[in-house]
């Protein structure tokens, strides 16, 4: 341990016990850039002797290196707790096209792909994030942990939120009809927003009942209409719609609907003569 008692341009002059002297140069004062070490003088600091020579008339120091000894071994005990599933705060570092990198601690840093942010699309990084803020990860995977070059950590944001996608399936499966606005066109299809986070694709094949080469011949986006759910894609995120064959399902659904009425009141009238045959053998009814 020693106290910073000399400052010029190239680094401080430290004096220890017994009056010994050494220098520490400016750029292994600490772990950050430091532009003027005044701001050291008077303090007292352990450093590392990285040179000794000529006696100890001749000591140079470092307190960086001590600083990135005890940084390692943080980071080293962090690392053993990277599994997958585990979570950790974090601050965001560097924003990139492709995702965020996020500090653990420790000068430890994982990424978070942009398509982990959120459950909803985000078209890009900085719309949702920004660097120094804090933010909630879970750890989806690790490779060559330790080797500074090699080493991937993968996290995620939105697995620390519940799946609206869930609820979704729930209220929309396979053969519901409903109302939705169309969002956008493509010459494959429609983008049609059905509410609470929903959307789904009308194929240029389901939008109307002749061939139409584009979507804007018979449709414009905010046009209110009704589909039908053709399927569930879940990989995607994503409803498979349709426009044409609205109709189709809802007599399919009308006649599904009458033949279970029909079934169920043949059932009850069948039950009924039963329980008066029975009734009427066991003369209890006339």
């Amino acid at each position: 341990e020693g106290r910073i008692d000399a400052v010029n341009k190239g680094g401080v002059g430290v004096i220890f016990t017994g009056g010994i002297r050494g220098f520490c140069p400016i750029s292994q004062i600490d772990t950050a850039f430091v532009e003027s070490a005044e701001d050291y003088r008077g303090k007292k600091y352990s450093f590392k002797i990285t040179e000794f020579r000529h006696q100890g008339r001749n000591i140079v120091v470092s307190r960086k290196a001590l600083l990135q000894e005890e940084k390692n071994q943080e980071a080293n005990l962090l690392r053993k707790k990277l599994k997958k599933g585990f979570k950790s705060k974090g601050v965001v570092t560097r924003i990139q096209d492709f995702g965020a990198f996020v500090e653990l601690g420790a000068g430890v840093e994982g990424l978070v792909h942009v398509s982990e942010i959120s459950h909803q699309r985000v078209e890009k990084t900085s719309d949702v994030l920004s660097e120094g803020q804090e933010v909630d990860v879970v750890v989806l995977g690790t490779k060559s942990l330790g080797n500074r070059r090699k080493e991937r950590i993968s996290l995620s944001i939105k697995a620390n939120e519940e799946n609206p996608w869930d609820e979704i399936r729930k209220k929309f499966p396979s053969g519901t009809v409903s109302n939705g606005t169309v969002e956008s066109l493509e010459d494959f299809g429609a983008f049609v927003d059905l509410g609470d986070g929903a959307r789904g694709l009308v194929h240029v094949s389901e939008i109307a009942d002749r061939r139409i080469a584009h979507p804007r011949e018979v449709l414009g986006i905010g046009d209110e209409v009704q589909v039908v759910v053709l399927e569930i894609d879940a990989k995607r995120q994503r409803l498979r719609l349709s426009i044409s064959q609205v109709e189709a399902m809802e007599s399919a659904a009308n006649l599904r609907d009458f033949q279970e009425r029909m079934q169920k009141e043949n059932s009850e009238e069948a039950t009924g003569n039963a329980l008066t045959d029975a009734l009427q053998r066991a003369k209890l009814v006339e």
